[in-house]
């Protein structure tokens, strides 16, 4: 059965209570969610990430050619896959930037549009502790991630922020930068910033050239930004795009390992959420949707090492009068089974906490059957903080083997009962932890021994689901069997000739004929025996020949 929560409890506790850089990969319903996400959480703001595309330009266009980019985008580059955001190009003619009707400070720019909602002055009016999270702030920072090429400008742009209150006054600005590189690449550039005043505007500006003339045939390119306060805290950078599903995240012709390589690593980022699934083929079973995400998984571990992975599924938005979107159900236990297989990951069911299509339609929880309505945002970001706090609550000391966990013993056989049959001390009111590792090492070297003549090396290489049942079920029914204080039955002796001289007295339990695991454990040993004789295979490494074992060859 496929959980609620699952994972790390301290992902939750670095969400909740901690630092976390957060990227967010999902679709449209993603993108609804980014402006109440930090209030219906209830955490402190640390940070908001802007994709390149949530950049216009506010100028006169003579004096360049703007348009959208990245994701394999039909831009004004050669490249279209250069980045895991959309973007904003810019490409210029060598007209003089035109000043004319604005500030001379301002010159010509792109800056962020009207709909962050959490740069506007009416971000007051989402509450965090009654606070403007950007208001009075001692240490902004803002860091812009840039595109390089070598047809890049050189010394005339750089990023900018600045206040509505007084749009001429600049409230920080990096260096003029030269962007131009033979090799493409990226470059992170970070200053400090003034705050805004309480119900200020703040506006950040990723371009500004001062009356400059750019040099014809040379761009500009934001891939995105991220305003920070530099505390503890919360900072989402949004990678939503509507839309998308799990395959376009893994096409490379839309978005380069170099891509991913090149940018990930300049976010700091602690953890990615891989909300996924709306939009995927028909075509495509909740089995290959796995395969999907372990590849997706694969693809960020290689560019962000460090960072934990959340599997996320969306909610339910099966609306029965158009048979929308089925397959999210198979497809959330898809994103379980892919957390099962994940290091350093945590599983959020968000599908099955949130509740049935019908509930929350009559609810009015969807604009559409889909996107979530202004209550239906915080009804389901609410739900995703109880899961952050499930998973929070379950931050205990517990025992882990090679193959399982303490958690898949309790997934198998109950918590309760796990914690009755570890105590030693019929007094004692905790697990006895110690107890709980001893059966997992025993049941891990039980499997060893099983499969150590056979067809795989030994340890087997690969944890998997079918591994942490094995060794769960192996140590759970030996916790049952082996606990001090047995109520349903006593000992008893029974003599037993075997032949001639031959005599054995055994004691024995009188409940062992009734052990209620004695088909599950002889279920196991069957399934352990079909994977070893090869009638089914495990994701495993092969053994290899020892020397008596390896061919000869007579010369």
């Amino acid at each position: 059965m496929t959980p609620t929560t699952s994972g790390s409890p301290s992902i939750a506790n670095r969400w909740l209570n901690g630092s976390a850089t957060v990227l967010w990969i999902g679709d449209s319903i993603g993108q609804a969610f980014e402006n109440r996400l930090f209030q219906a959480l209830r955490v402190t703001p640390a940070g908001i990430g802007m994709r390149g595309s949530s950049f216009g330009s506010i100028s006169s266009t003579t004096w360049h050619t703007g348009g959208p980019g990245g994701l394999g985008a039909a831009g004004l580059l050669t490249e279209r896959n250069y980045s895991p955001f959309p973007t904003r190009e810019s490409v210029f003619n060598g007209t003089a930037v035109p000043v004319a009707g604005f500030p001379i400070a301002l010159a010509a720019r792109f800056a962020s549009d009207t709909t962050e909602s959490l740069l506007l002055a009416s971000r007051n009016t989402l509450t965090f502790g009654g606070v403007d999270w950007l208001a009075g702030q001692p240490s902004l920072r803002l860091r812009a991630i840039l595109y390089r090429n070598a047809a890049s400008s050189s010394a005339i742009g750089r990023a900018e922020v600045r206040g509505s209150a007084s749009t001429s006054t600049l409230k920080g600005a990096g260096p003029y930068l030269t962007l131009a590189s033979a090799t493409p690449g990226y470059l992170a550039d970070e200053f400090p910033v003034i705050a805004p005043a309480v119900g200020e505007d703040c506006i950040v500006e990723c371009q500004s050239f001062e009356g400059a003339t750019p040099t014809a045939s040379t761009n500009f390119i934001l891939c995105c930004a991220i305003l920070s306060t530099t505390k503890p805290g919360l900072t989402v950078i949004p990678a939503n795009s509507g839309g998308w599903d799990v395959l376009r995240w893994l096409d490379n012709t839309i978005i380069s390992d170099n891509a991913l390589a090149g940018v990930l690593p300049l976010l700091n980022l602690t953890d990615i959420v891989i909300s996924l699934g709306q939009n995927n083929p028909g075509a495509q079973t909740a089995a290959q949707f796995q395969v999907s995400l372990l590849q997706l998984v694969d693809r960020l571990r290689i560019a962000a090492p460090g960072a934990s992975i959340i599997f996320l599924p969306t909610y339910d938005t099966n609306n029965p009068s158009t048979n929308n979107a089925p397959h999210l159900a198979g497809f959330a236990d898809a994103h379980y089974a892919a957390q099962q297989l994940t290091p350093n990951s945590a599983f959020l069911n968000l599908f099955s906490a949130a509740g049935t299509f019908a509930q929350n339609n009559a609810l009015s929880f969807y604009a559409d059957g889909v996107h979530p309505t202004e209550p239906g945002k915080l009804y389901f970001l609410q739900t995703l903080q109880s899961l952050l706090d499930a998973l929070l609550a379950d931050a205990r000391t517990t025992a882990a083997g090679r193959y399982a966990a303490q958690r898949d013993i309790e997934d198998a056989f109950g918590r309760d009962n796990v914690l009755t049959w570890s105590r030693s001390d019929a007094s004692a009111t905790d697990a006895d932890i110690s107890r709980i590792q001893r059966a997992l090492d025993h049941a891990d070297a039980a499997i060893d021994d099983f499969f150590r003549d056979g067809p795989y090396a030994v340890p087997l290489q690969i944890p998997n689901p079918t591994l942490a049942r094995w060794s769960a079920t192996l140590a759970g029914i030996a916790l049952y069997r082996s606990r001090p204080n047995i109520s349903t039955g006593s000992s008893t002796s029974a003599s037993l000739t075997l032949g001639g001289a031959l005599s054995l007295t055994a004691s024995t339990n009188a409940s062992s004929s009734t052990d209620p695991f004695s088909t599950r454990l002889a279920d196991v040993r069957a399934e352990m025996a079909h994977y070893k004789s090869g009638v089914l295979r495990l994701q495993s490494s092969p053994a290899l020949p020892t020397l008596a074992e390896a061919p000869s060859i007579l010369s």
